[in-house]
């Protein structure tokens, strides 16, 4: 019995070639007009912004003067409130683990923070 090799479905999308069964064309960049978009699914950009947001809030409300840590049980509460309860658990997993990127850019200094610590004055 010969094994048929499998051939993939290749498509173009707005000049983006991906394999439609393989391919995760996240974070991918493509042209449509004049303007250049990248590809995100919902549940990582939401996550990410939200780690930031969340993060750059608890400075702003206990004025702190830069960011902070959590221990674990206390980041693992805060994971816990602030995940979407309307997410599947894949969408969730990735929502999650965006938000703690997102958390620790800021304690990593790779967020911004002249706006949040210059508010009060």
């Amino acid at each position: 019995m010969k094994h048929d090799k499998y051939q993939p479905r290749w498509e173009t999308i707005a000049g983006l070639d991906i394999i439609a069964d393989a391919d995760m064309p996240f974070g991918k960049h493509f042209q449509m007009g004049h303007v250049i978009y990248t590809i995100y699914d919902r549940a990582i950009e939401n996550g990410y912004q939200a780690g930031v947001q969340s993060h750059l809030a608890l400075i702003r409300e206990m004025q702190l003067p830069a960011p902070f840590a959590l221990d674990l049980e206390q980041f693992t509460a805060l994971l816990s409130v602030c995940t979407p309860r309307d997410l599947g658990s894949e969408n969730a997993g990735l929502w999650r683990a965006h938000f703690i990127a997102g958390w620790s850019s800021v304690f990593l200094g790779l967020t911004d923070l002249s706006e949040v610590l210059h508010t009060g004055e």
